[in-house]
């Protein structure tokens, strides 16, 4: 029953990136310390980057041109 909850929850953390990414504006979510947690498409490629683990847990100030 367990293994049923969690593959629920990652199939609804898909469904909601599968959406973000659809969207043209720049979604991100950080953390306090300003550590980006999450990013749609779009923001990571104003950020210069292709792929979400370039910038997960890294802080935003690292990307500031």
């Amino acid at each position: 029953m367990h293994k049923h909850y969690e593959e629920k929850i990652q199939y609804e953390r898909n469904l909601l990136q599968t959406l973000i990414d659809s969207m043209p504006e720049f979604i991100s979510y950080k953390d306090i310390d300003g550590r980006y947690l999450l990013n749609n498409r779009a923001h990571l490629q104003s950020l210069g980057v292709e792929r979400q683990e370039d910038v997960l847990e890294r802080p935003c100030w690292i990307f500031i041109h």
